[in-house]
Parts: C-alpha cells; structure tokens; sequence
C-alpha cells in the first residue's frame, strides 16, 4: 500500500485573486471574501478533507481530489495558521496526511468604491446639470430682456451673457480633451512597461 502523498494548500481572495501555493502567508483585508483550497494527487477514491486552524476546524468531501472553503467576510477570528488534512479509508485502513501550514493574516479595512464612483460620476454630472441650468436661464433672461427693453438698448448685456456661456463651455471641452489625452498617455505608458517587460 502506498503512503499518501502531502496535500497542498492554497489561497485565494476577492481582493488579490489566486495565491501560488507556496505562498507562505497571506494578507487579506476585513470584510473580503476568501477561500480556502486543499488538494491532493489522486491516488484513491474518495476521502475527506479536514481544514484546522488554533480556533475552528471544517470539513468537506474530497470532490476529485480537492475541496474548497468559502469565508464571505474575513474577521480577525479568522486569522491563524492553517492546514489541510487528508482522511481516506483504503484496504481496511484509515489513511490521513497534512499539509505544510499557511498564514493567514486579517488587516485593515476594505476599500469602498463608493468616494471613487461619486468622484468619477456624480460630480462631473452635477457639474453638467448646472451647466445646461444656467444656460437655460441665461437664455430665458436674454428673451425677456429683448422683449422688456426699447429696440437698439441692452445688446452689451446680452453679449457679456453669451460670452460667458460660450467660455464656459470651451473650459468644459477643454478640460474634457485634457483628461483624454491624460489617460491616453497613462495606458500607452502602461502598454509600453508591460512590452519592456516581454
């Protein structure tokens, strides 16, 4: 009867994605979901796995050799040292072998995305809101003026009024063709890193 092989044991998390499996430890962020794997190189059918750390212990049947276990919100409980346990029963025996162990370690808090999608869409909106609102109501202003004054009085008014609207938009554009050509500029130097890298 041939002695088991060692399980392997892995990391992966919402935050960072797959870890390698020899990674040695872990850093996952409070409130991030994370699993952990266990996996062996099959040899018998069947078995179990046992996850066990200092504070729980969870069970699975081995499905082709592997099993996986889901946190959907890391706390500090769950931080420790963990290994993957294998069981199996073969010839009349009960089999087991352990993994090496893995790190764990809970930090910080979770980035919130909501400050990034009120900056990249709630304010530029608002902005162009304001910006068609004072349109209008300049425009309105300049009907009723034209209506209420006698012919040949008021045009400076109106034209010192259609200036700012017309500057206002060239700002807007302006800075709209800016940020493009920024952001066209970071992903060519994005581009060029990745390519010196190759």
């Amino acid at each position: 009867m041939d002695k088991l092989f060692q399980p392997n044991i892995s990391v992966s998390s919402s935050m960072y994605g797959v870890s390698g499996a020899q990674q040695q430890g872990f850093q996952v962020f409070r409130g991030s979901t994370f699993t952990i794997s266990c996996s062996i190189q099959p040899q018998y059918p069947g078995g179990s796995f046992l996850l066990s750390s200092s504070t729980h212990n969870y069970t699975q049947p081995a499905v082709n050799h592997s099993a996986h276990f889901l946190f959907p919100a890391a706390e500090p409980a769950h931080q420790g040292n963990y290994s993957c346990v294998y069981h199996v029963s073969a010839f009349s025996q009960d089999l087991s072998s352990e993994s090496r162990l893995l790190s764990v370690t809970v930090t910080g808090v979770r980035s919130d995305p909501e400050p990034f999608i009120i900056r990249a869409v709630v304010l530029p909106l608002t902005q162009l809101l304001v910006t068609i609102g004072l349109y209008f109501y300049c425009k309105s202003h300049c009907v009723l003026s034209c209506l209420s004054r006698p012919p040949g009085g008021g045009g400076r008014a109106d034209r010192r009024t259609l200036s700012w609207i017309m500057m206002t938009w060239v700002f807007l554009l302006k800075r709209k063709e800016l940020r493009e050509q920024s952001s066209s500029s970071k992903e060519l130097l994005s581009h060029t890193w990745v390519y010196q890298l190759l």
